[in-house]
């Protein structure tokens, strides 16, 4: 892992690469930002086991490349938010009397944006296996 000041027209935290061998760079702004920290560096490590397809320093001349990179993207940030928010202590946090966005983000010292992003990937999931009930494939699901 490495610390260096990253720019662009868009800021960019991390980022993720091979040279031969994984490569982790981090914006060394990052370390006045705990949790902003904490969730940019799982999702980049969330790169590392989802086995990107793309790779973000090819030009993007198509709209294949897009979909590929977007599609690696939403795997790493998956990746990360469950590992940094599993579901059982989610739901246990939630039994405790956790239930708003910010007071989850602050039981697992993440960012609020990061909280949405784990609840929206269950909030999917769920609409994924009732589309599949309703399909009459709860059985094959389940």
């Amino acid at each position: 892992m490495h610390y260096c000041t990253l720019g662009g027209p868009e800021w960019v935290n991390g980022l993720y690469l091979w040279d031969d061998g994984p490569v982790i760079l981090l914006d060394k702004r990052l370390l006045k930002h705990p949790r902003l920290y904490k969730c940019v560096l799982a999702e980049e490590i969330g790169h590392y086991f989802t086995a990107p397809v793309s790779n973000l320093l090819v030009v993007h001349t198509s709209y294949n490349r897009e979909i590929a990179m977007s599609a690696d993207e939403r795997r790493a940030l998956k990746w990360a938010t469950d590992f940094l928010i599993p579901d059982h202590k989610l739901l246990a946090a939630m039994h405790c009397g956790c239930l708003t966005v910010h007071e989850l983000a602050d039981h697992f010292q993440v960012t609020e944006w990061f909280m949405h992003r784990k609840l929206g990937f269950i909030y999917e999931q769920r609409n994924r296996l009732n589309q599949l009930n309703f399909l009459g494939y709860a059985e094959e699901v389940g």
